[in-house]
């Protein structure tokens, strides 16, 4: 038993250092968010991901809040973006119904074959197609504004 504990001890505070070690290691990051709107409005709930222009290097994400505001994120649960240039992709779909479940389809295969509907143009879900330049700078960007029109 006194084995048990003392190799879970060790196990756990070796995986801090690891953890640490990684930390160190990955890019710098610094403070990167803003305010996603369509048609002028707050958008809530969408996805904002940034996706480095020259195809090299970290993307971050991040998730509107109620006022539509969103702060990125390259290494979860960490906040903060790597400088650089990017195109920046937004995705807001509608929420699906719950399925149902009864006792004839526990071991049914799900064959709803349904695409959610994007509640913005779907132009803006991809980097190549959104038009959306984002400049996160060496002292970060927090006036991050993506204002998505429609088609």
């Amino acid at each position: 038993m006194l084995y048990t504990v003392c190799s879970l001890v060790l196990m756990v505070t070796g995986c801090g250092e690891v953890s640490d070690r990684f930390k160190q290691s990955r890019p710098k990051t610094v403070t990167a968010s803003g305010i996603a709107l369509y048609r002028g409005k707050p958008l809530v709930g969408a996805t904002v991901v940034l996706v480095p222009v020259l195809q090299k290097g970290i993307a971050a994400t991040g998730i509107t809040s109620e006022e539509g505001k969103f702060v990125l994120s390259a290494f979860p649960p960490d906040e903060g973006a790597v400088p650089g240039k990017y195109t920046a992709t937004v995705m807001l779909l509608e929420s699906q119904p719950p399925q149902t479940w009864s006792e004839a389809s526990h071991d049914a295969i799900p064959t709803s074959n349904i695409k959610p509907k994007s509640l913005i143009p779907e132009k803006y879900a991809e980097a190549r197609s959104s038009g959306l330049i984002v400049e996160i700078t060496e002292s970060g960007n927090t006036e991050i504004l993506l204002e998505l029109k429609d088609p």
